[in-house]
């Protein structure tokens, strides 16, 4: 999982195909979140486009897309919010979140 800043997001192609993972260094759920999905990744396909984001410096990106905590998945298809997860509830459910992306 690569970091990403909001500028070189925007200066990519806007209709690809990625999930922006968005975090606050200090959140221990984020922490936590990360672990589970770096595994899910793993499981699914190591290849896939998953950014981390800092929440704090992403604020053009967090305010267009209403994300109102941490930690946030968000999977975009063609540079359309396809869905939104805040609930890392377990592997397998990431799984078959980033199953569907795939």
């Amino acid at each position: 999982m690569k970091e990403l800043s909001e500028h070189h997001f925007e200066a990519s192609k806007a209709d690809r195909d990625a999930a922006l993972f968005f975090i606050s260094p200090f959140c221990g759920t984020c922490q936590l979140a990360e672990k589970m999905l770096k595994v899910a990744v793993m499981t699914i396909n190591p290849d896939l486009n998953v950014y981390k984001c800092r929440v704090s410096e992403w604020q053009r990106k967090v305010k267009d897309l209403r994300i109102h905590s941490v930690p946030c998945l968000v999977i975009l298809q063609h540079g359309e919010v396809k869905d939104i997860l805040y609930a890392f509830e377990s592997v397998p459910k990431l799984c078959k979140v980033l199953g569907n992306f795939t």
